[in-house]
């Protein structure tokens, strides 16, 4: 098989584009809490299929139960929740605003905001949240908890400094939490306080339960990697792409107005995949995103990560597949290993003939050919098997990618549009002065 799945990062492309959040008011609309019986049973299924991890899926049902009953806090709550795990960011945050527009405000529905300004790495805004979350709660664990959520990202995303501010505040909530200690600890080590860092997390595992092996588990091996490594590196790749949110997102709008939010026709997708290296792609916003868990090879921070998207103007379904590695490597030696892999591949293509197409922008640079199965050639996809291949080799700063789209369609807009994808890869290294 020419054209089969092979490399790290996957992404494709289904055929039924998500509405873009346009709702409209129907006559079955109902007060939240008592909901019209069919927008109730299509609350529930979405509600089931959300926690089944079928998050796009729970997304249709969630909008069609809106368009039944578009005054229920609670369908927009839990729809900010599933949102959020698909990774529609802008669409979660617009969610959570129009939840707290609709009635009074809880502890979960802010804390529900909270956690998607927090993947959005909007730490300001995430904070804000937390806080008026902690307010209307009585609960001081569960409101030091969600701080202890919002330090642990800052902290892996390599931010110990703001990471530990986060922590003494979950401290000042609740004094006698074992793992707001620990992660204090865990903070301080990282910001080379080893000494400091090692009083704090034992101070934290005298305040654990006896019974809670997980905790303590979680505290020696912190332990252990600064006393037998004298160090500590909390970063860990991100699993999951973030996306900086518009200002206009940042502060709750004027009472009614929630909805009128726009969302961004196109998103920059972003992954942290080492302490200091960031890799974006702008997508389409519709483009869907699911997350497999990071590997990591040879030493070196690599991501693997399973994306599935798609472009409502297309309903070709693809795969896009992306690996990536630092390299020394000109972009003459790029085109070299280019065109050997053209050839590889011309030998089982309709194509007597290779041609490379240069992809050159601000952001990126290299080399790109496209090929046609023999075997598929006018066929559909069957499984993993596609009729058409683009093949970019592609080099951002230091770090060199390798790019598969595997397709049904290479009709001309589509080819546009993904090599105006490919245009759009940047790499930023953030330790650079």
């Amino acid at each position: 098989m020419l054209f089969e799945i092979g490399l790290t990062l996957l992404l494709s492309i289904t055929s039924t584009p998500i509405q873009q959040g346009k709702f409209h008011p129907a006559a079955a609309s109902t007060q939240s809490g008592h909901l019209d019986p069919i927008a109730q049973k299509l609350f529930d299924s979405a509600y089931d299929l959300q926690k089944e991890g079928k998050v796009y899926d729970g997304l249709r049902l969630y909008e069609r139960a809106i368009q039944l009953a578009p005054e229920s806090q609670d369908i927009w709550m839990e729809y900010t929740v599933c949102a959020r795990k698909a990774g529609y960011l802008q669409r979660a945050v617009r969610a959570g605003w129009r939840t707290i527009e609709l009635g009074p405000p809880s502890d979960g529905i802010w804390a529900n905001l909270g956690n998607a300004f927090m993947v959005s790495r909007a730490w300001d805004a995430a904070m804000k949240a937390f806080e008026e979350a902690a307010a209307l709660s009585n609960d001081r664990h569960w409101s030091a908890q969600n701080f202890l959520n919002l330090g642990y990202e800052q902290l892996t995303s390599g931010n110990d400094a703001l990471a530990l501010k986060t922590f003494l505040h979950a401290i000042t909530i609740d004094p006698s939490n074992a793992l707001a200690h620990i992660d204090c600890g865990i903070a301080k080590a990282a910001g080379g306080k080893n000494y400091e860092g090692v009083k704090e997390i034992k101070k934290g595992m005298s305040l654990l339960d006896k019974k809670d092996t997980t905790g303590v588990e979680y505290a020696q091996t912190a332990l252990n990697d600064i006393q037998r490594k004298g160090k500590i590196k909390p970063f860990v790749p991100s699993s999951q792409s973030f996306q900086k949110l518009p200002d206009r997102f940042l502060t709750q709008p004027v009472q009614g107005t929630a909805l009128s939010l726009k969302i961004d026709d196109t998103v920059e997708r972003l992954w942290q995949i080492s302490p200091q290296g960031v890799l974006a792609i702008t997508t389409p916003e519709s483009w869907r995103e699911s997350r497999d868990k990071l590997e990591s090879a040879s030493g070196d921070y690599s991501s693997k990560q399973k994306f599935t998207l798609y472009e409502p103007p297309y309903g070709d379904e693809f795969n896009l597949l992306w690996s990536q590695r630092q390299t020394k490597e000109s972009l003459l030696d790029i085109k070299s290993v280019t065109e050997n892999e053209g050839r590889t591949a011309l030998k089982s293509s309709t194509e007597d003939k290779l041609e490379l197409i240069p992809i050159i922008s601000p952001s990126v640079k290299g080399y790109v050919f496209i090929l046609t199965d023999k075997k598929l050639a006018g066929k559909k996809h069957v499984n993993h098997d596609y009729p058409y291949m683009i093949r970019a080799n592609l080099k951002s700063e230091d770090i060199f990618n390798k790019i598969t789209i595997l397709s049904d369609s290479r009709d001309e807009a589509f080819l546009k549009n993904m090599l105006k994808v490919l245009q759009s890869i940047a790499y930023s290294n953030l330790g650079k002065k």
